[in-house]
């Protein structure tokens, strides 16, 4: 099982939503989870390029594989390649 994760802080932008949409679609095109993390989970002192180490707490340890992408990032309609 694989899982394919983004994070943004705040209220997402129009094209931050397009962009979580096509990673999205994505993931459920390959047949593995997706999440969208938002705050600051690793604790908001650690700072915001901290936060994307959120794939080390616990909770992601049923994973096999797992992906931290930028919420800048789209994945192309045409694209059927398993990342994983």
């Amino acid at each position: 099982m694989n899982i394919i994760l983004q994070h943004y802080d705040g209220d997402l932008p129009d094209w931050a939503v397009i962009a979580r949409n096509t990673v999205k679609n994505y993931a459920e095109n390959i047949g593995v989870e997706y999440e969208l993390v938002t705050g600051n989970p690793m604790g908001k002192v650690h700072g915001a390029h901290t936060q994307k180490l959120v794939y080390i707490q616990e909770k992601y340890d049923k994973y096999d594989k797992v992906l931290m992408v930028d919420i800048d990032m789209f994945a192309p309609i045409s694209c059927t390649d398993n990342v994983f």
